[in-house]
């Protein structure tokens, strides 16, 4: 119910971007970011075959930084974080919130119960094409290119969705992106595609880093060590990862851009919530390499793993592609 309250109170303050762009106390910078929307999604629908439903066509200004909130947790030996089930998108990792202060209650009874819990806010996310989705003020970035890729990501998740399977979803739609802003950037010409595959590469190291050491916890929570010595080694193993992280930041862009995240209160379910997102994305994009850069081939070959399941829907990701038994050629 508090989604469904959420979802028409955001869909209640749409305006037409065209409005905004008129509108005497809208800023200069955001009026330059929505100017930039119209031919990005032109783009997303041309050139990257991504729907072109009406989506992005109007505004929403929020009162706060962040949409909403998703709520992580798993227990304290075990990297399985609990999952809850919701009409079309399936079974999730996460439950999400309109309301910052109901997701921290829930945060405190979960974590009141033993649980390890991490609340992370939302800057954007999609209707999987049962709404018009709007622009949010939390979606604009400093770069257009970023916003770009916002938008290609979340049309990616109109275009394609697996019910149940938050990790491949995710980086699915983190794939056609970057996929994307490098198609967008040969057509545009004059935009900084080094600095956005910089990041990426920077990004892309972080989160390998981060599942590294999810790998080295996932074993030992399995061994048979006593509950107060699994608890004296989880410890220490944040206290490497925070230690690599460190010698990694050194030569950064962008330094401390993770610093904050991983120094306060670091968890089971702070672990789960940035590994599922990107573990898939170098298969997929090498897939899509391998496959003669044809996006209609990537699209084709993920969506006919709908049948399988979850397990095997990653092996045929990590596996470069090697058809599974449940792959269907219909």
């Amino acid at each position: 119910m508090q989604s469904v309250a959420g979802q028409l109170r955001i869909l209640g303050q749409r305006r037409p971007v065209e409005a905004v762009l008129q509108a005497p106390e809208i800023s200069p910078a955001v009026k330059l970011q929505l100017q930039s929307v119209p031919e990005i999604l032109r783009f997303a629908s041309d050139q990257l075959m991504l729907p072109d439903n009406g989506s992005y066509r109007t505004f929403v200004a929020l009162e706060h930084p962040f949409v909403a909130w998703n709520l992580f947790a798993a227990l304290e030996f075990s990297l399985e974080g609990l999952r809850w089930c919701y009409p079309v998108a399936g079974c999730l990792g996460y439950r999400g919130y309109f309301s910052a202060a109901t997701t921290r209650a829930e945060a405190a009874r979960l974590q009141a119960s033993g649980h390890d819990v991490y609340v992370g806010g939302v800057t954007a996310y999609s209707t999987l094409g049962w709404f018009k989705d709007p622009i949010l003020s939390s979606m604009l970035r400093a770069d257009t290119l970023d916003l770009a890729a916002l938008l290609f990501h979340e049309l990616a998740h109109q275009k394609l969705w697996l019910p149940d399977d938050m990790e491949l979803n995710e980086a699915f739609a983190e794939a056609v992106a970057r996929i994307g802003i490098e198609k967008l950037a040969q057509t545009w010409g004059d935009v900084d595609l080094a600095k956005f595959e910089l990041r990426a590469r920077e990004e892309d190291e972080f989160y390998a880093l981060v599942l590294r050491h999810k790998e080295k916890l996932a074993a030992l929570y399995a061994s048979g060590n006593p509950d107060w010595r699994k608890r004296a080694l989880k410890e220490e193993q944040f206290a490497a990862l925070r230690t690599e992280y460190r010698a990694l930041n050194v030569n950064s862009s962008t330094p401390n851009r993770f610093t904050v995240w991983l120094e306060t209160d670091l968890n089971n379910a702070k672990l789960l919530a940035v590994s599922a997102y990107r573990k898939l994305v170098p298969s997929l994009l090498e897939l899509y390499h391998e496959g003669g850069q044809r996006l209609e081939l990537l699209y084709t070959l993920v969506g006919q793993l709908q049948g399988c399941p979850l397990k095997a829907r990653h092996a045929w990701v990590l596996s470069g592609g090697t058809l599974p038994d449940c792959w269907s050629q219909e």
